[in-house]
């Protein structure tokens, strides 16, 4: 592999993140949260202001060639605000709908927890947690369309007029989010042996158009010259280009708007308290000795000489970078969406990994690994036939799926013969349900997963745990609600060690490595110290 410095489309990254720097700085200014300002318009500022924050994470990612899957995910939920921000402008849509979806959020948690028998006596917290009563009630009435899902089929106009790139894009990005192995390969390339984190030029080109045409959306700077510079910019790596295109047909305004809520809880929980301040000190601590731990992890780097068998590498790296982010995040002020959108890529890869590994015989494992396997080839597949029938050229999608070519790598090709059933692969949800980890109230990981998901995606609810520490003027690095901050270090610890521990077996067998079972069954315990330091401030499990 050569020196990603020297080569040409390092060199145009770096022009991309200039042009990307340029529209953040003009999305940046003059914007401020308005203290006085009513219910509705508050939350209308915590949109513009959450997703100039995604976008500025997906900049600095980009900047530091850090995690390529979460600046795809970041930037798919930058555009989830640029589409609602039109939906709530057009005839079919209205600003309320925010504050009526905090209503939804809200019902749906209070319901989640009743049906699922669990014990959470911090819900007041985890519904309203910014100290102030002015969002303690929300008006329940039409909420925000489910933009989570299906934007290629359900909104291809609005897509495209947005980002300027083929609706199928944001399909790309759906799966960065939830991180399945076909996503991990957006940071493979044959210049650049940082596998795992740093995305290949043409993604980093794709993450950054998004991000920044999303945010300019939102902001009102869609005809802005930075825009325009940034695509330009973009399209050097990625070659993709709409103009010429026939358009399609749905957008924003045929979508209904989300029912009622049928009740609005009130929530009033007021300030966190001094103790709950200094348990999280704890907490945040605690998950030190797990963190040197993993300055012991095993090392591929002797074996770097022959080929990397990239089915265990990927998700190996993969783990370790995302778990290097959340350290970080802690550490050096970085925005919540970077904390929590990576423990729940985490979280979520962790399940998985169980899933496919933990206490099954040996065919239940080759069964699982197949499902997995040619679910992820059926996804590249699937990707190139979506983007060629939306008019894209083969050779475009093909270097952007397949950037080390065909025929020589696990994912591509299918291990199921065609007119033959493939193995079931679970669904997320199902692989969370499947944890057997020892807790107290095993339905805590899937509402964790929900929690997670609400600040993942910024919902309204999602929106004010960002800000919890807003009203007692904190610095912005610390605005995480207490709750939200326990919650995304405890699952990324989980996540992680359960990563690890399926993996790294299958590392040793590849790779010829020395036996690493003491140090995953550390892992484990020492995850497990973490989730019962957070337990006391988040109370789930």
């Amino acid at each position: 592999m050569t020196n990603s410095a020297a080569h040409p489309s390092a060199q145009n990254t770096d022009s991309v993140i200039q042009k990307l720097d340029a529209l953040m700085d003009k999305a940046n200014r003059g914007f401020e949260l308005r203290d006085s300002a009513p219910t509705p318009e508050i939350l209308t500022d915590l949109h513009e202001f959450s997703a100039v924050n995604r976008a500025d994470e997906v900049y600095g990612l980009l900047v530091r060639r850090d995690s390529a899957v979460l600046a795809g995910s970041l930037s798919r939920t930058v555009l989830e605000s640029a589409l609602s921000s039109k939906w709530m402008g057009s005839p079919s849509g209205s600003a309320a709908a925010l504050e009526s979806t905090l209503a939804s959020d809200r019902e749906s948690l209070h319901e989640f927890i009743s049906k699922s028998d669990l014990s959470v006596p911090n819900i007041d917290r985890w519904c309203n947690p910014i100290p102030t009563d002015r969002l303690a009630s929300a008006h329940a009435g039409p909420g925000l369309p489910n933009f989570q899902i299906d934007l290629a089929r359900r909104v291809p106009v609005t897509v495209e007029a947005v980002t300027e790139l083929p609706a199928p894009v944001a399909n790309l990005l759906g799966m960065c989010g939830h991180l399945n192995y076909a996503s991990t390969w957006t940071s493979v390339s044959r210049e650049s042996g940082n596998i795992g984190a740093t995305a290949t030029a043409p993604m980093a080109a794709l993450f950054a158009q998004v991000a920044g045409t999303a945010v300019a959306s939102v902001r009102g700077l869609d005809s802005d010259s930075t825009v325009t510079d940034l695509i330009d910019a973009c399209q050097v790596d990625h070659k993709l280009d709409i103009s010429g295109l026939t358009t399609p047909r749905k957008s924003v305004e045929n979508l209904v708007a989300r029912p009622p809520a049928t009740n609005s809880p009130y929530s009033d929980a007021g300030r966190p308290t001094r103790l709950v301040n200094s348990l999280l000190r704890e907490a945040t601590a605690s998950a030190q000795p797990l963190v040197d731990l993993y300055t012991c992890a095993p090392s591929l780097a002797e074996i770097e000489s022959r080929e990397i068998n990239l089915t265990s590498a990927l998700p190996f790296y993969t783990t370790l970078e995302l778990l290097r982010v959340v350290v970080n995040s802690l550490r050096d002020g970085s925005s919540p969406y970077l904390l929590v959108s990576a423990s729940r890529l985490l979280f979520e890869h962790g399940a998985r990994i169980a899933w496919q590994t933990h206490r099954l015989s040996v065919e239940e494992i080759e069964n699982r690994y197949i499902a997995v396997m040619d679910d992820a080839t059926y996804r590249k597949k699937s990707m190139i036939d979506q983007l060629t029938n939306r008019g894209v050229a083969p050779e475009i999608s093909e270097r952007l799926f397949y950037p080390l070519g065909r025929g020589d790598y696990a994912v591509d090709n299918m291990r199921t013969p065609n007119g033959t059933k493939r193995p079931s692969l679970a669904s997320p949800a199902e692989q969370l349900r499947a944890l057997d980890i020892g807790f107290a109230e095993p339905g805590w990981v899937e509402l964790a997963y929900k929690l997670l998901s609400n600040g993942v995606h910024a919902t309204p609810l999602g929106m004010l745990h960002t800000i919890g520490g807003y009203y007692d003027g904190t610095p912005a690095s610390d605005w995480l609600s207490p709750e939200m901050t326990a919650l995304a270090l405890d699952t990324a610890c989980l996540g992680a060690a359960l990563a690890m521990y399926g993996i790294v077996p299958i590392l040793q067998h590849q790779h010829g490595l020395s036996d690493q079972a003491e140090w995953t069954r550390e892992l484990i315990g020492l995850s497990k110290r973490v989730h019962n330091a957070c337990l006391p401030i988040h109370f789930l499990g």
